[in-house]
């Protein structure tokens, strides 16, 4: 009996020997599995980021209009170190195949410096394309070449002609606040520069970019005065001339006071000058912009006519007097204006005399109290340019770029 006892105690006591070392056996085992498995992931952490490419693309890229036959593609060379060569690739906006029109072999320094492409024209007809910068990179295991931004650029070169200067035809109203067509023109017209070379890839030259304007040595009402062809003649070499302005009636016209009248005559007009008046284009995009400005002025409520009246063919443009100036309850549409040596108006002339077709826009009156007041706080003026823009881009037949 006493050896039964010694014999479960001496087989108990190995029970628990052997529990004692099986335990924690196997959470060892259990253990070094989990830093299998954790050395695993790692291992394929590491493999993928040395696997795992650098995306490389241009997406900095700008135009200059050089000339109507070349069309220079600019960007920095951030990218030098990366890149092998860069390519030039252009197609128009409505096809889906682009074409390779040059390339650059990257010297891989970075230095601050603006890279170039050209693409040479083979006509100097208006033009308007989309472009992008392609590549080829110097490390295929660490680069990855991806598209970049396209832009669209033309060989189209518009000047415009801010109207007149800051404090012009200035008008303050009862509430203090002044409105002045020369500050109003200058607005617009940086409004419109920059829709035109965002959204269409085109070129503008302006008269002024400044509150004051100087030209051939004459400034603000010396040059207004008595040299006011200048601002036409610096046009030269532009596809076309632009004129920006608010228009004006008579003094206290159908009985209203002469800075208070009804927005029954607010009215679009759109002159042309001598070489717009023989190119059918250039009415047809009298048109297009008069029809524009139109429907802006009536959505706005600062017009109570929805039509603009097109014409089709010189024979209908409007000779402009006062009297239908000053009329209440009518259309706008494209005028001329004659005097002694051909356009009356010496913007006009001038633009004729170094043969630019040149167009006057009147926005609308400021004599209208609801006009100033939604110029000044700006809404009227963005929907004026973008309806400026959307007419010289139907004019020319150019495709606007949505945004990426």
């Amino acid at each position: 009996m006493k050896y039964k006892r010694l014999i479960m105690l001496f087989l108990m006591t190995v029970l628990l020997v052997v529990i004692y070392l099986c335990i924690p056996q196997k959470e060892n085992n259990k253990t070094q599995k989990e830093k299998k498995e954790v050395l695993k992931t790692c291992k394929e952490e590491k493999l993928s980021d040395d696997w795992e490419t650098e995306k490389i693309c241009i997406s900095d890229i700008k135009f200059v209009r050089v000339s109507e036959k070349e069309i220079d593609i600019t960007w920095s060379d951030q990218k030098n170190p990366y890149v092998d060569t860069y390519y030039l690739m252009r197609r128009k906006p409505n096809e889906n195949k682009w074409k390779q029109v040059g390339q650059l072999q990257s010297d891989h320094n970075i230095q601050d410096r603006e890279l170039t492409l050209a693409d040479i024209l083979k006509e100097d007809t208006v033009q308007q394309y989309e472009y992008r910068i392609d590549v080829s990179v110097t490390d295929t295991k660490k680069y990855k070449p991806v598209e970049g931004n396209s832009i669209y650029a033309s060989n189209l070169l518009i000047c415009i002609d801010p109207g007149h200067f800051s404090g012009k035809n200035k008008i303050v109203d009862a509430d203090g606040s002044s409105y002045s067509e020369g500050n109003a023109t200058l607005i617009l017209a940086k409004n419109l520069e920059e829709k035109l070379r965002l959204s269409y890839g085109i070129t503008c030259i302006l008269t002024r970019t400044t509150d004051d304007i100087t030209l051939g040595g004459y400034t603000n009402d010396s040059l207004d005065e008595g040299h006011i062809s200048l601002r036409g003649r610096y046009a030269q070499g532009s596809d076309l001339f632009l004129s920006l302005h608010t228009n004006a009636n008579q003094d206290n016209a159908n009985g209203y006071a002469t800075d208070k009248q009804p927005i029954s005559i607010n009215k679009t007009l759109v002159f042309v000058n001598a070489v717009a008046y023989e190119d059918n284009r250039m009415l047809h995009l009298a048109n297009a912009i008069g029809s524009y400005l139109t429907e802006v002025n009536y959505n706005m409520q600062v017009s109570e006519s929805e039509k603009f009246q097109s014409i089709e063919s010189k024979e209908e443009v409007k000779k402009w007097s006062d009297e239908y100036n000053d009329q209440l309850n009518v259309p706008g549409t494209v005028c001329v204006r004659w005097g002694e040596h051909g356009d009356y108006y010496g913007v006009l002339r001038g633009a004729a005399t170094v043969n630019v077709p040149g167009l006057i826009i009147e926005h609308g009156f400021h004599t209208i109290p609801e006009i100033r007041k939604l110029v000044l706080t700006g809404e009227l003026l963005e929907k004026w340019a973008d309806a400026d823009a959307r007419g010289i881009a139907e004019g020319y037949e150019l495709m606007k770029k949505e945004g990426d």
